[in-house]
C-alpha cells in the first residue's frame, strides 16, 4: 500500500500529572498526522532515520509542523542522545561538548589523585614511628597546604555547570581539609587514634570518588568513540 499523501490517525496517550492527593490522570487524544514520504538530507546526502534498535522511523507532519525523530537526527549529526526518565528530559550532547566534559573530568581525576596522595602521606606518618617527628609531620603538613592552595586555584577555572564536577571538587576540598586537620591534631597529640580512624574513613571516601569519576571518564570515552 502506498503511503504518499496518506493521512493516518495516531492515538497518543498524554500523561498529565496533577499534584492532587498524589493522583495521576491519563487522557487520550486523537490527532491526525500526515505521512508524505518525507526525506531527510544531511550535508546533501539523503539518510534514513532509524531508532535505537535500527528500525526505520518516518517523519510526519502535524498542524503544519514537521516532526523528526530526535535520536535519529541527532545521531546523524554526530551528537549523543540520552533519555533521563527521572526528569523526563532528552539530553543531546555534541561531540565538542563531550570532549569538553572529558577534559573537565580528567582534570578532576588528577586532583583526586593528589588528594589520595596526601592521605597516603598522612597514613605513612600514623603507621611509621620513625616518621613521627615534628620535622616529618611539618613537611607533610606543608605539602598538604600547598595542595589545598592548588585545588582552590584549579577549581576557580573549572566548569562547575557539570553537577558531578562541582560536587567532586567540593568533596576533594573537604577530604583534603580533613587530612590536614587530622595530621595537625596528631602532631599536637590531641587525638592519636581518632586521627588514624578518621583518615582511614577519608581514604575510603577518596576511593569511592575516584571510582565514580573513573566510570564517568570511561563512559565519555565510549560516547566520543561511537
Amino acid at each position: 500500500m502506498r503511503r504518499t499523501n496518506k493521512r493516518k490517525t495516531l492515538l497518543i496517550c498524554v500523561m498529565l500529572a496533577f499534584v492532587l492527593v498524589f493522583s495521576t490522570v491519563c487522557y487520550a487524544a486523537t490527532i491526525e498526522a500526515t505521512y508524505n514520504n518525507i526525506k531527510v538530507s544531511v550535508d546533501g546526502e539523503i539518510v534514513t532515520p532509524r531508532d535505537a534498535n535500527g528500525n526505520v522511523v518516518e517523519p510526519f507532519i502535524y498542524n503544519g509542523t514537521t516532526y523528526l525523530p530526535v535520536r535519529a537526527v541527532s545521531s546523524m549529526l554526530g551528537n549523543d542522545v540520552s533519555w533521563d526518565n527521572a526528569t523526563k528530559t532528552v539530553n543531546i550532547n555534541s561531540s565538542d561538548a563531550l570532549i569538553d566534559a572529558l577534559n573537565e573530568f580528567w582534570i578532576l581525576h588528577t586532583v583526586i589523585e593528589s588528594v589520595e596522595g596526601s592521605s597516603t602521606l598522612a597514613m605513612n606518618i600514623y603507621t611509621s614511628p620513625t616518621l613521627q617527628t615534628s620535622a616529618q609531620i611539618d613537611s607533610v603538613l606543608s605539602a598538604v597546604s600547598k595542595r589545598q592552595a592548588a585545588l582552590a586555584d584549579i577549581r576557580s577555572y573549572a566548569n562547575l555547570s557539570y553537577p558531578d564536577i562541582k560536587s567532586g571538587y567540593e568533596q576533594c576540598e573537604k577530604m583534603l581539609d580533613a587530612t590536614y586537620d587530622n595530621l595537625k591534631a596528631f602532631k599536637n597529640g590531641q587525638r592519636d587514634y581518632d586521627s588514624i580512624k578518621s583518615e582511614r574513613e577519608n581514604t575510603s571516601e577518596i576511593f569511592k570518588l575516584k571510582a565514580k569519576n573513573g566510570n564517568i571518564i570511561f563512559n565519555l570515552f565510549q560516547q566520543i568513540n561511537k
